[in-house]
């Protein structure tokens, strides 16, 4: 597996075999690589099972990585040892997650079988066992994890849940994922569709400022759909971002000018390293646009505000150029022009911007 990831889920109980082929084929070509299924509900032989495994072998076609998750009770209601898995790796699987866990012992010791299959901890759980696990010396090339995803309302993660985990699992050198839920998909695990994200608060939120959030965290690197079907459009603004820089959406203002947009929108920001109670700055255009006439805005003679975005014009002399994020209030400066302000969903990003830390901005 690759480092960082978006994925996609399939529930085959709920669709029919074409419609996911569809929908598989359409993560495919906008860059997704990952796919998550549960077995926990399927019998061996059954129609979903078969089901199952004609998508899985669409899915390794496509060159999708499928995550299954699993429990004890697969094993038992499939007749197979926990040192039979490659019967999993057989019908297309390239992991086991794990929703309930196995006894440590066991779970370091699958991460060594012939089968080469990825074993997924559960990285929502803050109970000991990565520890137990870590100290029957797994084969950690083999080792990854994933948060939960929750189909009832106001049982996902707290925010402060999710990241002491995520820095847990992270601090042992694991790869980690996280769901989203989209608005328009209606099918997953939930008989009562109220969406599948891993975080409470991110429930009712478009996918994308979901997945910006975790990915601003530094602490994730797979992003999966929780539930299906995600629409093409969501689908299209999850393959635009980028895991590594943090996402801004930029609320224009009316005023901006064709050189003040060029410094918004056709570069990648990195954060001054000295960084102010005031102000997030990148000062790399100060070089590009020195010679371009940023002429005064009447919105220069307006109030600062945390979150608007500011850049130097022509009365500022070698400081023009220069974009500021507002991290508090401040008086009008007539040498800065207002050119826009952080969307209000963007708006917690701003948390994340710390030293270079690098930055875009969407319209």
């Amino acid at each position: 597996m690759t480092r960082s990831q978006l994925g996609i889920s399939i529930y085959p109980e709920h669709a029919e075999t074409t419609d996911i082929k569809d929908y598989m084929k359409k993560a495919h070509d906008l860059g997704f690589t990952r796919i998550f299924t549960n077995l926990i509900a399927v019998k061996k032989e059954s129609r979903e099972y078969k089901k199952l495994v004609e998508l899985y072998t669409h899915a390794q076609h496509l060159g999708f990585d499928v995550i299954a998750d699993v429990a004890p009770q697969v094993f038992e209601e499939w007749g197979l040892s926990y040192e039979e898995v490659r019967e999993f790796k057989a019908i297309g699987i390239d992991g086991l997650r794990l929703d309930l866990g196995l006894d440590p012992k066991t779970e370091a010791a699958l991460t060594y079988d012939e089968s080469g299959l990825l074993l997924e901890l559960n990285s929502s759980m803050h109970d000991g066992n990565l520890e137990a696990v870590m100290a029957h010396r797994p084969n950690k090339e083999r080792l990854i994890s994933c948060h939960n995803f929750y189909p009832q309302k106001f049982t996902g993660l707290s925010k402060e849940h999710f990241l002491q985990t995520s820095q847990h699992f992270k601090s042992h050198g694991l790869k980690t994922a996280a769901f989203v839920s989209s608005q328009r998909g209606s099918f997953g695990l939930s008989g009562e569709f109220e969406g599948l994200p891993t975080i409470e608060e991110q429930r009712e939120l478009a996918v994308a400022n979901q997945a910006k959030w975790l990915w601003a965290t530094g602490l994730i690197d797979d992003i999966i759909v929780g539930n299906m079907f995600a629409s093409d459009e969501e689908l299209e603004q999850l393959a635009q971002l980028r895991s590594d820089v943090i996402t801004l959406q930029l609320e224009e203002n009316d005023q901006i000018t064709r050189v003040e947009h060029a410094i918004v929108y056709n570069h990648i920001h990195h954060v001054r390293g000295d960084i102010s109670d005031y102000m997030y700055r990148s000062t790399e255009p100060r070089a590009l646009y020195k010679q371009s006439d940023i002429p005064p805005s009447s919105d220069s003679s307006r109030p600062v505000y945390p979150g608007d975005i500011l850049i130097g014009n022509n009365l500022y002399g070698r400081y023009k150029g220069e974009l500021q994020i507002a991290r508090k209030e401040m008086p009008a400066d007539e040498r800065k022009n207002k050119v826009g302000r952080v969307s209000l969903p963007d708006f917690s990003l701003l948390y994340f911007l710390d030293s270079w830390r690098t930055f875009q901005f969407m319209s």
